[in-house]
């Protein structure tokens, strides 16, 4: 009986690891988040503290200026980021810790300092996708925290 027993855990490890062997990364990325995030991005879904408040081709869309939406990181270092009521804001970014850091911003964004964060929440290869939360509230939506979910489909 304790042999069966012995038998029985170690199919079931050897099970487990073929299991676990055979699993891809997160999201079935191959390419670093450095590089899927060279592209530009336009806004798929914004929530507002949780509530949907943009989705792209919806009718009911509570800011439809999300549809203008742009966030330009095809180069290695600049941004252009187009926020929902059309104002284009140009700097730099980088990647620290798990956050997409926009800094130097001209003009200064309102209540930034001139540098807007955003921690990364998933973020996929193909098709390009990124889910952005902002770190901290946005004084132009409210004092509210953001989600973005962004592709690279206009």
């Amino acid at each position: 009986m304790k042999n069966i027993k012995s038998i029985a855990l170690i199919i079931v490890a050897i099970f487990t690891l073929v299991q676990i062997s055979s699993c891809k990364k997160s999201g079935g990325n191959s390419k670093p988040i450095s590089e899927v995030l060279r592209a530009i991005f336009f806004a798929q879904q914004v929530k507002h503290d949780n509530t949907v408040v943009y989705t792209k081709g919806a009718a009911s869309n509570t800011v439809s200026g999300y549809s203008k939406f742009r966030m330009d990181l095809s180069s290695t270092t600049s941004v252009a980021f187009t926020d929902f009521d059309g104002t284009t804001f140009n700097g730099t970014y980088s990647l620290s810790g798990g956050a997409l850091v926009l800094s130097g911003l001209t003009p200064v964004p309102t209540g930034s300092g001139g540098t807007i964060t955003f921690n990364v929440v998933s973020f996929q290869e193909s098709p390009a996708q990124v889910v952005l939360t902002r770190a901290g509230s946005s004084v132009k939506t409210g004092n509210t925290t953001n989600e973005y979910t962004l592709t690279t489909t206009p």
